[in-house]
């Protein structure tokens, strides 16, 4: 969220952004750094939902696997013969 503001800010105060002849002049950069780090934020946030969903689901699954194989019911259904 930090470095979607800096960036944002480093950006907006390049040349390119900060000369007031150009098409792309921005007047007011730190209000464009914080409404990209308020954007950045609420993107973190949803990926970093995403990413313990999946994180919770993925170990639920292995130790749920593994005491199953650990209790021999795995043997059981291979029909180890």
């Amino acid at each position: 969220m930090i470095c979607c503001a800096a960036f944002t800010f480093f950006l907006t105060t390049s040349e390119t952004f900060a000369a007031p002849d150009s098409v792309f002049f921005v007047d007011a950069p730190v209000a464009v750094a914080v409404a990209g780090g308020i954007i950045g934020g609420i993107v973190s946030l949803c990926l970093g939902a995403i990413r313990q969903s999946f994180l919770l689901v993925f170990v639920y699954c292995f130790f749920t696997l593994k005491l199953f194989f650990l209790r021999g019911v795995g043997r059981e259904v291979g029909g180890d013969s």
